[in-house]
């Protein structure tokens, strides 16, 4: 038996998103078993490992193998991170009229704690990763913490926004995560997701070869829809809503090994071109379709409300 395996033994009973009990299975792939809520379509593996298990279900090298390793990311990736960062804060920034204290859960590379830093915000952030702390710190952010995400390790800073950028499928239990965001936010405070989308295209089109379907890492697979209902069920409104189209042919993920391998300086211009055509020539109009068409992409941005 595998030590991932082993470790295996958190066997829900409910779906994560609408608390029912008709739960099917869906697929297996090797020792991970996906399964599907009948009632509002959610999927998740199941079983799963507890949160204290974490370091021993993830390889040895995960926080610091070639293709996770937090300074080969910045390096290889500056722009396309950074200016999905500071959209993500410039879009967040308008549902606030004043300086406000601010707490990224997952945050990498640090570029979204860049971001708000640069707009007066006061920053913190929250990582697994004792890299990422690392490299936050060498970037001048003192306030993170390493860990993971829970109310205890913050227990005496409110904050007026929360986010988890492309954490939020990772999580092991997902109610709590909400619950102990709520009780560290201010009144009327926001919470921002961002994570992969089941119901778009690209999965609907590959179902399980989805290339979101990644263990142990993915845990929990949601759509607008399931995202709304885990977020009613936590006593949170969505706020707003974004579905963001992506496009990849692999040429991207290839120049950035090879840079990450040999340096060649001229790799790094070609992705950045790559990246700013993406974003500047590709994803305008593409948003605009998705929007009037109502056609749910690739990756979900949703924003919840804590009420009074």
């Amino acid at each position: 038996m595998s030590i991932e395996e082993k470790h295996l033994v958190n066997v829900l009973k409910r779906c994560i998103c609408c608390n029912q009990e008709n739960i099917s299975d869906f697929f297996c792939r090797g020792i991970y078993n996906v399964q599907k809520c009948d009632d509002c379509g959610a999927q998740f593996v199941n079983p799963r490992f507890f949160e204290d298990s974490i370091n021993s279900v993830y390889p040895d090298d995960y926080w610091s193998n070639e293709s996770s390793n937090i300074a080969k990311a910045a390096i290889t990736n500056e722009l396309g991170m950074s200016q999905r960062a500071q959209g993500d804060i410039a879009l967040l920034s308008k549902y606030f009229s004043k300086k406000i204290s601010y707490l990224d859960v997952g945050f990498g590379t640090a570029h979204a704690l860049e971001a708000a830093r640069k707009l007066g915000w006061d920053v913190c952030g929250i990582d697994p990763s004792i890299e990422a702390v690392e490299f936050a710190k060498k970037k001048g952010i003192e306030n993170v913490i390493l860990g993971c995400f829970e109310e205890n390790l913050i227990s005496d800073q409110k904050f007026d926004l929360i986010t988890a950028f492309d954490c939020f499928e990772h999580i092991v239990d997902p109610n709590k995560f909400l619950i102990d965001c709520k009780n560290v936010l201010n009144d009327n405070g926001l919470i921002a997701i961002a994570v992969p989308n089941v119901a778009s295209v690209s999965a609907r089109i590959n179902q399980k070869r989805w290339s979101q379907y990644i263990f142990p890492d993915h845990l929990n697979f949601y759509s607008s829809s399931t995202l709304k209902i885990i977020a009613n069920r936590n006593n949170l409104t969505v706020e707003d809503e974004f579905s963001f189209p992506s496009i990849s042919l692999g040429v991207r993920e290839l120049l950035k090994k090879l840079q990450s391998n040999y340096n060649i300086k001229i790799l790094s211009y070609l992705i950045n071109f790559i990246t700013s055509f993406k974003k500047y020539i590709f994803y305008p109009p593409a948003n605009y379709l998705c929007k009037k068409f109502n056609i749910e992409s690739n990756l979900l941005f949703v924003i919840l409300k804590k009420e009074k």
